[in-house]
């Protein structure tokens, strides 16, 4: 039996994912440029500090999702496979949305500005794509593709899939979480008992979801099962 890895054998597994990488920095740029401009533009109503934080450790987190050795091992270990999921959709996602970077955007930009941003979340595409039913469900949906499939095994091996698979989680994931906070502009408002109630049933959802895993006498997942490390 193979010995358990060292720290220094660890820390030798951060990925090399290049357009990760760039589309981390790029967006923690844009964001702190956003801030900043707003700070100067805008002094009564400057976006607060503390949504600069939250982004930022939004993306600190998703890159402990697709980076650094969680990605690598979570290829090879299928609970911490779940955990990637989990910061990526549970955490990550829910931070980005109470970061507010549609009002921030709003905030930054001038006149021209925020009549295309406007046009954008209050178009058709986006009014659909943000109306709670269809986030709730792609939410949903989007999970059981992914892990209820044999997908999950052939993104194990296949970085191009791999990439996909998170890329696609963390994008409907923000969808989801996005008309439950309510932090930025959204066609649809729903009321705070009716958030709580979204919420609440995608919880439940979730907790079934595990509760299906633990519960199978046989692996799922015969990738995972047969190349353990």
């Amino acid at each position: 039996m193979d010995s358990a890895p060292g720290l220094a054998e660890i820390l030798r597994h951060f990925s090399r994912d290049v357009p990760w990488l760039v589309a981390l920095l790029a967006a923690e740029a844009a964001y702190v440029w956003a801030f900043r401009r707003s700070r100067n533009t805008v002094r009564r109503h400057g976006h607060p500090a503390w949504k600069l934080w939250s982004f930022s450790a939004a993306i600190l987190l998703i890159a402990a999702a697709t980076v650094s050795p969680l990605e690598h091992y979570g290829n090879q270990v299928l609970w911490l496979n779940f955990l990637g999921f989990l910061l990526l959709t549970m955490i990550a996602a829910p931070l980005i949305a109470i970061s507010s970077p549609l009002t921030l955007a709003l905030r930054a930009t001038g006149p021209v500005g925020r009549s295309r941003i406007r046009r954008f979340y209050r178009g058709r595409v986006m009014s659909a794509l943000t109306f709670p039913a269809v986030t709730w469900l792609g939410f949903a949906v989007a999970t059981y593709a992914w892990q209820f499939s044999p997908l999950t095994d052939i993104a194990a091996r296949n970085d191009v899939v791999r990439d996909l698979q998170q890329s696609t989680l963390l994008l409907v994931s923000i969808l989801f979480w996005w008309p439950a906070l309510g932090c930025d502009p959204v066609r649809v408002q729903m009321n705070h008992p009716l958030r709580v109630f979204y919420i609440g049933v995608e919880m439940v959802h979730k907790g079934l979801f595990g509760g299906m895993f633990l519960s199978m006498t046989s692996p799922f997942h015969d990738g995972f099962a047969t190349h353990l490390p």
